[in-house]
C-alpha cells in the first residue's frame, strides 16, 4: 500500500509543482499562496487516494495493493493513479468552480477519491480459495502441505 501511495504522490508533487510555475492572474486568484496549492493539488488528493484505496482494499481486495503484486508494479498503478486523478480533478475544477465558489480543495479531493477507487475497483481481486501469489486452486490440498501451497510455497494464502 505505501509503494501504490508513493507513486500517487509522486504524480501529485509532479502537478502541484507544475502549476507553481504557471504565473498567470486567473490561477493566483484561485490559488493566492503557494501553501494553498500544495493543500489543494498534493496533500488533499493524496489523503483522499489513501481513503480509497483502502476502502477498495477492505471491499474487494484487489490482488495490486499485495505484497505479491511486486514493488514497480504497486508504484506504476499508484503513479497512474495518481496522473488520471490530477486530469479528472483539474478538470472538474476548469468545469465546476466557478459553480461551487472557490471549492478547488473539494473537487480535488472527491476526483481522486472517485478514481482511484474506479481504478482499484476494476483491478483484479484475490480469488478466494487461491494462493496469493501464484493463484493456484487449493481446493483439494491436504493438510499435510502444512499451509503451503503447493505451487510455489508461499505459507499465506487466502482462506476458502
Amino acid at each position: 500500500m505505501i509503494i501504490f501511495l508513493i507513486g500517487s504522490a509522486l504524480a501529485y508533487a509532479a502537478f502541484a509543482a507544475s502549476s507553481l510555475l504557471i504565473s498567470t492572474d486567473t490561477w493566483w486568484e484561485t490559488h493566492p499562496t503557494a501553501s494553498a496549492a500544495i493543500l489543494t493539488l498534493g496533500l488533499v488528493p493524496l489523503l483522499a487516494t489513501w481513503a480509497a484505496s483502502e476502502l477498495a482494499r477492505s471491499l474487494r481486495a484487489p490482488r495490486l495493493l499485495t505484497p505479491y503484486a511486486g514493488k514497480a508494479k504497486r508504484a506504476v498503478s499508484g503513479l497512474t493513479a495518481g496522473v488520471v486523478s490530477s486530469c479528472v480533478g483539474a478538470l472538474a475544477v476548469v468545469l465546476l468552480e466557478p459553480t461551487t465558489g472557490g471549492a478547488a480543495w473539494l473537487l480535488m479531493g472527491v476526483s481522486a477519491f472517485l478514481a482511484t477507487f474506479a481504478l482499484l475497483w476494476l483491478a483484479r481481486p484475490l480469488k478466494r480459495g487461491h494462493c496469493r501469489r501464484c493463484e493456484y486452486d487449493l481446493a483439494g490440498v491436504t493438510p499435510a502441505a502444512h499451509g503451503r501451497c503447493p505451487e510455489c510455497g508461499v505459507d499465506v494464502m487466502v482462506a476458502a
